[in-house]
């Protein structure tokens, strides 16, 4: 569950948040590895020197080409 009250972050274990989600094994274990190498799991992760952020680091353009909103925080 995300509060989004408390900075985004996450209160539960998040590689079985993204197994329960994603029912092919091979695709949740690559996902879950790139939550782990973007973000060590912490979706209120932010890179000081570009706008990636987030639990898999998308970048503002991404999350906006993609519909997640128009900045890092959406």
């Amino acid at each position: 569950k995300i509060n989004t009250e408390n900075n985004n972050t996450f209160t539960g274990n998040i590689p079985n948040l993204i197994h329960s989600k994603i029912k092919d094994k091979d695709k949740a274990d690559i996902l879950t590895n790139i939550a782990y190498n973007e973000s060590s799991f912490r979706v209120n992760a932010s890179n000081p020197t570009s706008s990636a952020s987030g639990l898999f680091g998308f970048i503002d353009s991404t999350k906006r080409t993609f519909g997640y909103g128009n900045d890092a925080e959406s």
